[in-house]
């Protein structure tokens, strides 16, 4: 039986301690010494180059880490999609109500995590790989007056992982114990088989570009339809034609 590849994407990245002494790090498919990592991915999905392999992807409910999106009013929040302004106005703040820092928060969320992972996640799927997405919303018992947003930036690992001890939260509650087993299963399965679904557990059905259900982990498990698919759209509209915009003419 040939052995079966499946790739785990989160919302946080561990890199191991790096040595004492610096090494050389390794070549990158496809790239020059002038190429950035970034080009060469960028590359890859444009030419549809993903490898054929299970992923599984998600952000959580308040993932605004690195908070890239600052504004000091809505003008300037919506001026950032160029010609999509009006299109991001219409889908973020439809009636002129929200506040400026939730739209803010949202923009952030959008922009860093939530977005990025459902651009990969399409064109994994669409390239004819299984593909797992999910958003996670629960926050540990004894952490929720300080996260009163949601889930934030790597705000899963600990359920995954099984550290919740370990961290500034406390001790676990049962709920959080309970959420910690459904995240282990899930994740431990994936890493087995390719495949999340397993004995016990409430269906993950797979993300496709027609169907593009999403896994909402929180107390209550559940797959719904994506949500907040005109806030999505406007942001891969203006990126679409920022990447398609020519480079800024050199200073020298």
């Amino acid at each position: 039986m040939r052995e079966k590849k499946a790739l785990v994407v989160t919302s946080r990245i561990v890199t191991p301690t790096p040595p004492a002494t610096p090494t050389k790090p390794p070549p990158i498919a496809g790239a020059s010494p002038k190429t950035s990592s970034i080009d060469v991915a960028c590359t890859a999905y444009k030419a549809k180059h993903e490898p054929r392999i299970p992923l599984m992807l998600g952000s959580n409910s308040a993932d605004t880490a690195g908070n890239r999106i600052r504004a000091t009013s809505k003008e300037q929040l919506f001026a950032r999609f160029g010609k999509w302004s009006a299109e991001a106005k219409a889908a973020y703040d439809p009636d002129g109500s929200t506040d400026l820092a939730i739209l803010v928060s949202r923009a952030n969320d959008d922009f860093g995590q939530a977005e990025p992972a459902r651009f990969a996640a399409r064109a994994f799927a669409t390239s004819g790989s299984p593909v797992y997405l999910y958003r996670f919303s629960y926050v540990q018992t004894a952490a929720r007056e300080q996260a009163r947003a949601g889930a934030p930036h790597g705000g899963e690992i600990a359920f995954v992982f099984d550290t919740l001890s370990a961290g500034r939260g406390g001790a676990p509650s049962p709920e959080d114990q309970a959420v910690a087993r459904m995240a282990q299963s899930y994740w431990v399965n994936f890493a087995r088989t390719g495949d999340p679904n397993g004995p016990g557990l409430p269906a993950w059905p797979k993300y496709t570009a027609d169907s593009r259900r999403v896994m909402h982990l929180d107390v209550a498990v559940k797959d719904a339809p994506e949500a907040n698919r005109e806030r999505y759209e406007a942001l891969d509209a203006y990126a679409k034609d920022k990447a398609a915009a020519p480079p800024p003419a050199s200073s020298r």
